[in-house]
């Protein structure tokens, strides 16, 4: 009975992840929806700093890229490039994306029509966007796999354990 318990967790869990994730998913189409200005690189650099874990460090990459942009004549600034902007290991991606946005350059700029401070130059989904409904979907399937190879149904379609 406590498997059984377990498998209904891990599918409500997966559930509430699945979920969770697919709300993510569409705010970040939603983004691909939102108004476009115009913009200026102001600043752009590949910078370095060194991550500590368990006692291994670790050299970490971002890329800083801002810019400015007016949305009806309020000036903002922002360094957001994408919804999947984040620190790695390796420097080959950063330095791609500051030569695509090298300091100066005009930029097409998509900003919130809610709250114009809030903005990217790459709109919709990144690669991470899918990992939180990915886990979840995984959990559920598991979790109902589980489930049915410890429950088995008889003639009448009544569950008995094994």
């Amino acid at each position: 009975m406590r498997k059984i318990v377990t498998y209904f967790l891990l599918i409500l869990l997966g559930a509430g992840f699945s979920v969770w994730g697919w709300e993510l998913i569409d705010d970040a189409r939603s983004t691909l929806f939102w108004p476009i200005v115009n913009g200026t690189v102001t600043h752009s650099e590949v910078t370095s700093y060194v991550s500590s874990s368990e006692g291994k460090s670790t050299q970490m990459y971002s890329a800083d890229v801002r810019y400015r942009y007016t949305v009806n004549g309020t000036p903002y600034s922002s360094g957001r490039v994408s919804l999947g902007d984040s620190s790695t290991s390796s420097s080959g991606g950063k330095e791609e994306i500051v030569m695509r946005y090298a300091m100066g350059q005009q930029v097409l700029v998509y900003y919130d029509p809610v709250s114009p401070g809030e903005s990217l130059l790459e709109p919709g989904p990144a690669f991470i966007t899918y990992i939180p409904f990915t886990f979840g979907l995984l959990c559920m399937i598991s979790g109902v796999i589980a489930f049915f190879r410890k429950t088995k149904m008889n003639q009448w379609g009544q569950t008995r354990l094994i």
